[in-house]
């Protein structure tokens, strides 16, 4: 009962390690073989395009912000 936790978070190491080693041997091969490295993938440039529609709306919301003018029938406009 108690020795599972254990095991598994050792299970859990050495299959990150095996996987770090895998990708950097992957890694390697590939500039060896001369292969280009590889841009983002579709998620990865969705979600850079909302972001950036995201932070221009974000903007754009602020600046019309500071853009209001009062009414002139308006008692603050007095």
């Amino acid at each position: 009962m108690y020795e599972q936790s254990f095991f598994h978070g050792r299970i859990t190491a050495i299959e990150t390690e095996h996987a770090a080693r895998e990708a950097e041997r992957r890694r390697q091969q590939r500039e060896r073989a001369g292969v280009p490295e590889r841009s983002g993938g579709l998620i990865h440039r969705m979600r850079a395009a909302a972001a950036t529609r995201h932070a221009d709306a974000r903007a754009r919301a602020a600046s019309v912000a500071r853009d209001v003018t009062p009414c002139a029938d308006c008692p603050a406009a007095a």
